[in-house]
């Protein structure tokens, strides 16, 4: 259930509640909701976050808090994207009292040599307190070679170069690509679902 929340606070380590708590009877047993805390103050972000946690069933409050990657604006490579999300995973489980799970969300555009072919994809990473963490990626869809020459010559983020083609466009390329088809926030809500698939279960290394 979400709750009104301001999201012009931009500083780093501003913490803004997003799902407020929930108790549900399952099976006769009431489950007790997570403290979980989202690197990133994106609408869309969040948005795949809720439809996630939601399937999941995991009874939540979500606390949105601007982090650093610590890479570059536009990533490159898994490498980035992985370094990425679990910057910002760990920042906001540190900078969220109480929160259970950090999530990170990184997108980036990978090279497939062997093609001779880039896609842009998603990296999740979520961590816990007790050091345990899962990375998951999602769907990749392929971005025409002029635009990542021109990412690069231009020093840009493919999300930027979107919003000029479509104004009202929420940097979500594939949404742009596929007419409204497909939308980026359901890539990163699956990626996110498939990092939750252990969450709570066997211990992760």
């Amino acid at each position: 259930m979400s709750i009104g929340r301001d999201l012009s606070d931009d500083r780093q380590g501003s913490a803004i509640p997003i799902s407020s708590p929930q108790g549900r009877t399952i099976n006769n047993k009431v489950r007790n909701y997570m403290k979980i805390a989202i690197g990133t103050t994106s609408e869309l972000k969040i948005r795949a976050c809720e439809v996630a946690l939601k399937k999941f069933d995991i009874d939540n409050e979500l606390i949105s808090i601007k982090t650093e990657s610590g890479v570059a604006d536009q990533p490159f490579g898994f490498g980035d994207i992985v370094i990425g999300a679990r910057n910002r995973a760990t920042q906001a489980l540190n900078n969220v009292e109480n929160a259970e799970l950090g999530i990170g969300i990184e997108n980036g555009l990978i090279q497939i040599e062997e093609i001779d072919q880039w896609f842009d994809l998603p990296c999740i990473c979520i961590s816990r307190r007790d050091g345990g963490e899962r990375i998951a990626f999602g769907a990749g869809y392929n971005i025409p070679f002029e635009l990542i020459e021109r990412i690069k010559n231009e020093n840009t983020e493919l999300g930027k170069i979107i919003q000029e083609f479509d104004s009202s466009a929420e940097k979500d390329p594939i949404g742009y690509f596929s007419g409204g088809k497909l939308k980026r926030e359901e890539i990163i809500a699956q990626a996110i679902e498939c990092a939750l698939t252990k969450i709570g279960g066997e211990k992760d290394q």
